[in-house]
C-alpha cells in the first residue's frame, strides 16, 4: 500500500499538476528517478515476496510489470533524442500504465485495509478446560491438570496459534483429550475464554 502511494506520489511529480505550481522549477530527471525507485520497489517487494499463489500472484507480477514499462518509458522520453512512435504521446501512456499498475496494486490489496473478523467457533461438546500445571519453554512440552481427570501432556505442536506457541503455568486452557502411543495427550488447546 505504501509503495502504491509513492508510485502516485511519483506521478504528480512527474506530471504537469507539481511542475505548473512550481512554475516550471521542478527538473524532470529527478521526477524519473523517484519514479524507477517506486517501480524497482514494488517489483522487488510485490511479486516476489507476496504469499499468494493464485490469481493475485499473476495480477501483482502484472501490477510490477506496468510501473517498470511506466519507468521505462519515462526514462525513453527523457533521455533519448528519437521520437518514439506508438501512435499517441509516450508521457500519457507513461501516466496511464503507471495510474492503471497503482490501482491494481491497492485493488488487489484493499481486502487487508479492512480484515474481516474471524469467526467465533463453537465450543465443541469434547473440549474439556483445565489448567497448565507446568510448561517447559525451551523443551515445548508440560502437563495441563484437568478439571476432570488426570494430567495429561501437551506438545508446543498442540497449540493452536501462529508464531512462538507457549503456555503459562496457572493458565487455563481447552483443548482435547487423545489416547496416543505414550499416554492421554492434549491437542488442539486455546486459551480458555474468561469464566471458565
Amino acid at each position: 500500500m505504501i509503495l502504491g502511494i509513492l508510485s502516485l506520489a511519483a506521478l504528480i511529480v512527474e506530471g504537469s499538476i507539481l511542475n505548473v505550481l512550481l512554475g516550471g522549477a521542478l527538473a524532470i530527471a529527478s521526477a524519473t528517478m523517484l519514479l524507477l525507485t517506486a517501480a524497482l520497489i514494488h517489483l522487488s517487494l510485490g511479486c516476489y515476496l507476496t504469499v499468494y499463489r493464485c490469481k493475485k500472484s499473476y495480477i501483482q507480477t502484472l501490477a510490477s510489470v506496468m510501473l517498470i514499462v511506466a519507468t521505462a518509458l519515462s526514462a525513453w522520453v527523457m533521455f533519448s533524442h528519437q521520437p518514439l512512435d506508438i501512435g499517441f504521446e509516450p508521457g500519457q501512456l507513461s501516466s496511464l500504465l503507471l495510474v492503471a499498475g497503482v490501482l491494481l496494486h491497492v485493488a488487489i490489496n484493499i481486502k487487508s485495509l479492512n480484515p474481516t473478523p474471524l469467526p467465533v467457533e463453537v465450543i465443541d461438546s469434547d473440549r474439556e478446560t483445565g489448567t497448565v500445571k507446568w510448561f517447559n519453554v525451551s523443551k515445548g512440552f508440560g502437563f495441563i491438570t484437568r478439571d476432570i481427570g488426570e494430567d495429561v501432556f501437551v506438545h508446543y505442536r498442540a497449540i493452536r496459534g501462529e508464531g512462538h506457541r507457549t503456555l503459562s503455568e496457572g493458565q487455563r486452557v481447552e483443548f482435547i483429550v487423545m489416547e496416543k502411543d505414550k499416554g492421554l495427550q492434549a491437542e488442539d488447546v486455546i486459551a480458555a475464554p474468561r469464566g471458565h
